[in-house]
């Protein structure tokens, strides 16, 4: 579907999902749900009413174990607790190697020269209540990438990104693989 601004894609929402329900802290709005149709991320489907999303889950290894988000706060007061592997969100028409590429720099500032080596497993999907959007069933196809890389990062660490003027700090650690939470599961 193809909406030319936010207040059409609103109209079109307004009596299919409570959005509402999308002002709660840790939501996204309509407007992040417009940019994410924009930037060919998101492919929202009319019947059902769900979004259709790609994604890389990027499992970086380091003695054993694995690189999780352990939260997100920003300037904005905002605090997040995440325990989640990196994952970013494909564009259409994007490979998966070049979304796990995209991702590492992306997330953590990591070059495809400091990947020593990678597996990209075949895709599953998962369909659920979108966390981010409460009430718009999502379709996850997920393809995982599980690396080793050339560099050693520290066993917990930050990263900061400026988004729309705020500031955003990543807290990373290193975990047992069997204590990742995910809403895109932990298969």
């Amino acid at each position: 579907m193809y909406f030319n601004n936010v207040r059409e894609l609103r109209d079109f929402l307004q009596d299919k999902v409570d959005i509402n329900l999308w002002k709660r802290p840790n939501c996204n709005t309509v407007e992040d749900l417009y940019k994410e149709i924009e930037r060919n991320e998101t492919t929202l489907n009319t019947s059902p009413l769900s979004r259709s999303i790609a994604i890389v889950k990027i499992f970086i290894c380091q003695d054993g174990k694995i690189l999780v988000e352990e939260e997100i706060t920003s300037s904005s007061n905002k605090h997040q607790l995440r325990s989640t592997a990196p994952a970013e969100k494909m564009f259409s028409n994007e490979k998966p190697l070049d979304a796990f590429y995209r991702g590492l720099k992306e997330e953590l500032n990591i070059i495809p020269d400091q990947v020593e080596n990678y597996c990209i497993k075949d895709p599953y999907t998962e369909v659920m209540k979108s966390p981010s959007y409460p009430g718009l069933l999502s379709s996850y196809k997920i393809y995982e990438c599980e690396c080793h890389l050339k560099i050693r990062l520290e066993s917990k660490f930050t990263t900061i990104e400026i988004e729309q003027n705020e500031e955003i700090i990543h807290t990373w650690k290193f975990v047992e693989r069997e204590k990742i939470k995910s809403i895109f599961g932990n298969k």
